[in-house]
């Protein structure tokens, strides 16, 4: 039977609410996660300041998502230019 690790739990403020952060990361990976969040989420406020916290959230969370959307593409295209080389 695998035995169970603790997981790592970081307390962190994403746009001055305090959240609790519980995840088999690694803590500076955990932290560098949060990190990203609230750099997107300043980048919106002083581009948007007029706008709510919901809305300053939910298009933080469409940025990032972008991103990883993106960086999967390109990893998919470097396999497969890999797999050309052989």
């Amino acid at each position: 039977m695998e035995e169970k690790r603790p997981l790592n739990t970081l307390t962190a403020t994403l746009d001055g609410v305090s959240y609790t952060l519980r995840g088999d990361a690694p803590l500076p990976q955990m932290q560098q996660t949060v990190d990203a969040v609230q750099r997107k989420l300043i980048a919106i406020r002083r581009a948007a300041p007029h706008y709510s916290g919901q809305r300053v959230a939910m298009l933080a969370a469409l940025q990032l998502a972008e991103e990883l959307v993106q960086l999967q593409e390109e990893y998919l295209e470097m396999l497969e230019a890999a797999d050309l080389g052989r």
